[in-house]
């Protein structure tokens, strides 16, 4: 995750359309947050509403409102409740030291990303190929194409280059394929949850990065122990795609309109992530 938290905040935001300024139907919202240790307003980019700015931030919030666990960040419970003055409180009585903290969110930026398992590697035609790589490239190269033909990429952005200003040198200057935008968008009221943050209203939700996705069946045990979607409803991709709405409309239709055939190689294609 840290190569997202490396992307730099302007080329986000040149991604942004909030306005529909090409017509596409696709605006693209930045989620403008306020760092909780500086005041600083940034880019939002973590969390299902984009309204974390860094992975220091997420896991301090997650660790203070999921669990209680106090930090740097925030010192005092009273944080959870949004007090103002919850930062006024000894850093030293908080449940985890700021060492603990940078551990934390270091081993969170330099988890690495799987492989897209797009090729067969080499694999001699007699050997026993584990089912993760058992794959077939024409496929997903044709699932790739429809997945750019059925305007997928229009949120789901197959390219960026990460900027050169992170701490760690290893993730500067990347160029990386995490199919996201980091931006909010609009999905339609069957996706709504009710809940606003900061510019999310409660129908909006940050593009999931897709990186990994095809290789949560065969780290969850079996494809159907995998669930997908903010809150879990959608038991394969394919029905989450259908729950696409809004903004995603039109996607979802191309996706719709394809042969059975063209479906399956999209959906080899997003395995393959």
């Amino acid at each position: 995750m840290g190569l997202l938290e490396a992307v730099a905040e302007d080329t986000l935001l040149s991604l942004a359309d909030p306005d529909d300024r090409d017509g596409d139907g696709i605006r693209g919202v930045a989620n403008i947050v306020r760092d909780p240790e500086t005041g600083v307003n940034r880019v939002g980019r973590f969390g299902w509403k984009a309204a974390k700015a860094s992975l220091r931030h997420q896991a301090a919030e997650a660790l203070v409102n999921d669990m209680g666990v106090t930090s740097s960040v925030y010192p005092s419970r009273s944080c959870q409740r949004g007090a103002t003055d919850c930062r006024g409180v000894d850093p030293a009585s908080a449940s985890i030291t700021e060492t603990e903290l940078l551990r934390l969110s270091h081993y969170l930026s330099l988890v690495g990303v799987p492989a897209q398992r797009s090729l067969r590697s080499g694999f001699p035609s007699d050997a026993r190929v584990s089912p993760e790589h058992d794959v077939n490239p024409t496929q997903i190269e044709r699932g790739r194409l429809l997945f750019i033909q059925a305007r997928c990429v229009a949120c789901h952005t197959a390219e960026m280059k990460t900027g050169n200003t992170h701490p760690f040198a290893e993730l500067r200057n990347q160029t990386i394929r995490p199919y996201s935008d980091l931006l909010l968008h609009a999905m339609g009221p069957g996706l709504a949850d009710g809940v606003a943050e900061g510019k999310a209203a409660g129908n909006m939700w940050r593009t999931p990065p897709l990186w990994g996705i095809g290789s949560l069946p065969h780290v969850q045990g079996a494809a159907a122990n995998v669930r997908y979607l903010h809150d879990g409803r959608a038991r394969t991709l394919t029905e989450a795609i259908l729950w696409h709405a809004g903004e995603a409309d039109d996607s979802r239709t191309r996706f719709e309109n394809l042969p059975k055939t063209d479906r399956d190689a999209l959906m080899a294609f997003m395995g393959s992530l």
